[in-house]
């Protein structure tokens, strides 16, 4: 995909300064995920981003229930939450067509470059409590080994060679 189909990673603070956050959007700014980590600043986001797309296929995904018939998916590295969905599905089924459409487009996806500032995104970000949850495990599509990094590493050419 090329930044044309619309699909960016956004990263967000809560006002500026050091703590910032990434969202990969739809052509139509539609929140389809959204990373579960805070980083110091915009560089160290960036490369977080591009190291979370060259990993996908060594992610764990689980979905959640959420109450009220409410789904949410999240992916795992070494069982901690690195990806969330951006916001609840209202059936199951749908939960999982929305994490197929983040693995589909977050390697295409641009990374814009500025940070926006917005302390509402920033409180009401998804989160998941795991806490006496029933998850649903799913099998990965790959059983590469993966190294000890901590997801963060690279530059903003996501889907190029750079891997």
């Amino acid at each position: 995909m090329s930044p044309t189909s619309g699909f960016h990673f956004q990263m967000y603070a809560p006002a500026l300064g050091p703590a910032v956050k990434w969202r990969l959007l739809s052509g139509n700014n539609r929140d389809m995920g959204r990373g579960a980590t805070t980083f110091r600043d915009a560089v160290a986001c960036r490369e977080g981003i591009i190291e979370v797309v060259q990993r996908l296929d060594e992610l764990d995904p689980i979905f959640v229930p959420e109450g009220n018939n409410n789904w949410r998916w999240l992916l795992r590295y070494h069982g901690e939450p690195v990806v969330i969905s951006g916001h609840a599905y209202d059936r199951k089924v749908r939960c999982k067509e929305g994490h197929v459409q983040f693995l589909r487009h977050a390697p295409g996806a641009y990374i814009r470059d500025d940070v926006m500032s917005s302390a509402r995104r920033w409180s009401t970000a998804a989160t998941i409590d795991l806490t006496d949850r029933p998850v649903e495990p799913q099998l990965r599509s790959s059983s590469l080994t993966v190294s000890q990094s901590v997801i963060g590493a690279g530059t903003t050419a996501i889907g190029s060679s750079q891997q």
